[in-house]
């Protein structure tokens, strides 16, 4: 995926889906509750970041193999 921005959107989607979908067991008025929401944020950041990366080495690979 080359946009950043909508590797982001999907992983916080899919993991406040995930979220929610604990939500029962966790409950929302403890801090827990906000130390999984501050999680998921730091979780999406770090994927999309991860998803640049391997985009770039990628784009690399190919221009290095189209030279050799």
């Amino acid at each position: 995926m080359e946009n950043g921005i909508l590797v982001f959107i999907l992983t916080v989607i899919g993991s406040i889906i995930l979220l929610f979908g604990l939500g029962s067991l966790i409950g929302g008025d403890n801090t827990e509750f906000i130390y999984l929401i501050l999680f998921i944020i730091q979780f999406s950041i770090t994927t999309s970041i991860l998803f640049q990366i391997l985009h770039r080495v990628k784009k690399l690979e190919k221009k290095e193999t189209k030279k050799g």
